[in-house]
């Protein structure tokens, strides 16, 4: 019985892995990106971007020019797009502004750990995360993001977003259920958010804190597209019943009787 529900759970995740095309991953930091296999890991801190995997890329190259210019080899024989934010390179993080990068190369070695890894190499992660939710076809959606991925890299150099350091640290240490900090995590969120997703997965996990996972970037570095109703809201009642049920779990792990 137990290898038959072990079987269907499978097949069940396989399936969900399939169908799924916009990816929201959170991970942990490697202090040399270069080199991430062998770097030192930050792994009280995570970071979020987004994988793109369309099941049907020709028809979202046919209403999407940027996917068709953005789309490349990302590693286990996938084609899609990732996109992330990061700060400024060569400025101290506390002057930094946040930039957002298509396909940036730090990216290639945790996407081809996350998408087809062993799990020492997915340990080393600790990925997060999983398929975005959206009541739109995937061609628009993933079209929104794209257009709205091009849309901030535009509106940002005109007008630099400070990368929000202090604010990042603060809410670390002060109030992990605030929104202060604009960071990779605030601009994942943000263009998720922005282009139309209607459910998001939770980027939390055990004492990783995933500051500006909730925050909402300035509506004018994006497209007005319509937002889903609610979904804040949603996402913030569940993100703080998650987070009360981790410092429980923690507790009793760390209890002695």
């Amino acid at each position: 019985m137990k290898r038959f529900l072990l079987h269907v759970c499978m097949v069940l995740l396989s399936v969900s892995s399939v169908h799924a095309t916009v990816f929201l991953v959170g991970r942990n930091i490697a202090v040399f990106p270069e080199d991430a296999q062998n770097s030192f890991m930050l792994k009280k801190e995570g970071h979020s971007y987004l994988v793109i995997i369309p099941n049907n890329p020709e028809k979202v190259k046919k209403i999407s020019p940027l996917y068709a210019k953005w789309e490349k080899d990302i590693g286990c024989n996938k084609r899609g797009v990732i996109i992330g934010a990061y700060p400024e390179e060569d400025k101290n993080l506390f002057v930094a502004s946040l930039q957002a990068l298509v396909n940036a190369d730090r990216e290639k070695e945790p996407t081809q750990s996350f998408l087809c890894g062993t799990r020492a190499q997915k340990d080393v992660w600790n990925f997060s995360g999983g398929p975005v939710k959206t009541n739109l076809t995937e061609e628009e959606f993933i079209r929104r993001i794209l257009l709205n991925a091009q849309r901030y890299i535009s509106a940002s150099k005109q007008s630099p977003v400070d990368y929000h350091a202090f604010r990042s640290l603060w809410e670390n240490v002060k109030n992990s259920d605030a929104d202060w900090a604009q960071n990779c995590n605030a601009f994942a969120f943000s263009l998720l958010v922005y282009s139309g997703a209607s459910e998001l997965p939770s980027i939390i996990i055990g004492r990783r804190s995933m500051p500006g996972h909730k925050r909402l970037l300035p509506s004018s570095l994006f497209y007005s597209f319509p937002r889903v109703p609610g979904l804040l809201e949603d996402i913030r009642k569940k993100e703080a019943s998650k987070t009360i049920l981790d410092r429980i779990n923690f507790l009793m792990r760390n209890a002695h009787c």
